[in-house]
C-alpha cells in the first residue's frame, strides 16, 4: 500500500514553493513515474488474465474489432517484443498524455492530478485497458473542444 500512498501524493510536490525553479522537469519526473508505475503492473486490474491470453495466442488480438488496442497489441508484440508490458506502457502514455492536456486548462496542477488519482489511475488505468484508452480520448475531446477546436474534437470523440 505504501508504494500507492506515495504515488497519490507525489503530485501535491508540484504545488509547493520547494521547486520553484524546475517546475517542468518536476512535471516531467511526476508523470514519468506515473507512467512507469501503471505501465509496469503485474497481474493486476480486472482484465489482466483476458489481456495477456489475448497477446500470447497472436491471431485474437489481430481480429479484436478496437483498433486502438489491436494497435497497442501489435506495436508491442510485433515490433518492440516488450508483451503486456508494452500494452500497458502505450495506455498508460496516453492516458498520462491526455491528463497532462487536460489539467493545462486548469490553474492548480497538483491538486488536479491528486483528484484524479484514486478513480482515474488506481482503478481505471491499473484496472482496465480499453476503458483507459476510451477515456484519455474523452479527456482529449473536452481539450480541444474548450479551444474551439471542433474538428478535432470529433475525430477524438469518434475514436
Amino acid at each position: 500500500m505504501l508504494p500507492y500512498f506515495f504515488m497519490m501524493f507525489l503530485p501535491l510536490t508540484y504545488d509547493t514553493n520547494l521547486f520553484v525553479r524546475n517546475k517542468y522537469f518536476l512535471k516531467f519526473f511526476i508523470f514519468l513515474s506515473l507512467i512507469l508505475f501503471v505501465g509496469l503492473r503485474h497481474s493486476i486490474g480486472g482484465d489482466w488474465h483476458l489481456y495477456v491470453e489475448a497477446g500470447r495466442l497472436g491471431s485474437v488480438y489481430k481480429s479484436i474489432d478496437d483498433t486502438i488496442i489491436a494497435l497497442f497489441y501489435l506495436l508491442s508484440y510485433e515490433l518492440f517484443h516488450t508483451g503486456i508490458y508494452g500494452v500497458n506502457l502505450l495506455t498508460a502514455s496516453l492516458l498520462f498524455y491526455s491528463i497532462h492536456k487536460f489539467l493545462s486548462l486548469t490553474s492548480n496542477f497538483g491538486l488536479g492530478l491528486f483528484i484524479l488519482f484514486p478513480v482515474v489511475v488506481v482503478i481505471g488505468a491499473m484496472g482496465f485497458i480499453s476503458q483507459t484508452i476510451a477515456f484519455s480520448f474523452g479527456l482529449l475531446s473536452i481539450f480541444y473542444l474548450s479551444k474551439n477546436n471542433i474538428f478535432i474534437y470529433f475525430i477524438y470523440a469518434i475514436l
